[in-house]
């Protein structure tokens, strides 16, 4: 009796702690058929787009553990793949293409949080860009494209390099602080030196070069939902925004939004740009979203960049949505997803038909 006694109350302690720690899977799978006018190095036509609906296809993996007394602690890594088959995939958004084929090729951090805030260590995703994605109406060949055209040879997208790749920032550490009024202010900054292979990169001594920083603050004024951001890399680029969306009626939303950036390299110009937006639901399943950018010429003796994205979503459940969506750019700017090439100037329009599915 007193082994089975011994034994239950064991099993429950068991379940008492499995019950506190939760593992979660999940992802988005979006794919579709999309034709393209050819530029004038010929590229276009008919092909399989990945992610203009999303923006990616990526698998993520979330696991937290409560700790007692309003602690929590958390973990993600995400995995970006093509729907298409292939083993790259834009969801990894500039990482180079060795790292484009790797597991956990998006997010990888450990986290804590509690009354103090949170704050995370690891490959994690930029402040400044979630806020680029929250001055728009979040459709994503537009919001990435947009990016791209507002700084020119995706800076916008967090920089190059096998360690300063694209949206997700690795050697970072990330602090969010409590809410104040409602506004989340995030802070991002790296280690001095950057890592690989568990070696400091080059064999060099940890300095400031590339070192990347950024801070968000975002939060509600009045009716509209605000974002601001800044972000610099250092002898790189620095780069600022502002914008929020609104609500304007019952089904319509508006959204607006500033970007500049400053590269480092002498004789840089400072590029400025904007984008403006409304979002508007015909049924209770289906919306309608049209979308416009423009700002400064790229180069000297080129036209100033435009981009126009119309998108038709239709919800047939609440996780797969079926869309339609018309892009085009002018000036250099491709409607085609992470289609920027700065020596294109023809101008291109993009059809796009595809299903993206949440799981």
């Amino acid at each position: 009796m007193r082994k089975t006694q011994v034994a239950l109350a064991a099993l429950a302690l068991m379940a008492s702690t499995a019950a506190l720690a939760e593992v979660k899977i999940s992802g988005v799978i979006d794919i579709g058929i999309a034709n393209t006018t050819k530029n004038s190095l010929g590229n276009g036509g008919t092909f399989m787009e990945q992610g203009s609906y999303t923006d990616h296809s990526s698998i993520d993996l979330d696991v937290s553990e409560d700790l007692g007394g309003g602690m929590k602690a958390y973990a993600s890594l995400g995995m970006g793949f093509n729907a298409n088959g292939y083993n790259d995939n834009g969801g990894t958004a500039g990482s180079a293409g060795s790292t484009t084929t790797r597991l956990f090729n998006r997010q990888s951090f450990v986290g804590l949080s509690g009354e103090f805030g949170s704050i995370q260590i690891g490959k994690q995703l930029s402040p400044f860009i979630l806020s680029n994605v929250l001055l728009t109406n979040g459709v994503g060949n537009f919001y990435v494209n947009r990016m791209l055209m507002g700084q020119g040879a995706g800076l916008a997208a967090g920089g190059t390099g096998l360690n300063f790749s694209g949206f997700f920032i690795t050697n970072a550490v990330q602090y969010t602080a409590p809410q104040i009024a409602g506004f989340t202010v995030t802070a991002m900054t790296t280690t001095p030196g950057g890592t690989h292979g568990n070696v400091i990169d080059a064999g060099a001594a940890p300095d400031d070069t590339n070192r990347y920083s950024a801070l968000h603050i975002r939060g509600p004024i009045g009716p509209i939902n605000v974002t601001t951001a800044y972000q610099k890399r250092t002898d790189s680029y620095s780069s600022w925004n502002a914008g929020g969306t609104v609500s304007l009626a019952d089904g319509l939303t508006a959204s607006a939004g500033y970007l500049s950036n400053k590269n480092a390299a002498a004789g840089s110009n400072t590029i400025g740009s904007y984008n403006i937006g409304v979002s508007y639901a015909l049924t209770g399943a289906t919306t309608a979203t049209l979308q416009y950018a423009t700002g400064d010429a790229l180069a000297a003796g080129r036209d100033k960049p435009t981009l126009t994205n119309l998108t038709f979503a239709n919800a047939l459940s609440k996780r797969t949505t079926a869309y339609a969506t018309w892009a085009r750019g002018t000036g250099g700017i491709s409607g085609a997803l992470g289609a920027f090439l700065g020596t294109v100037d023809k101008d291109n329009n993009t059809i796009v038909l595809g299903v993206a599915h949440t799981f």
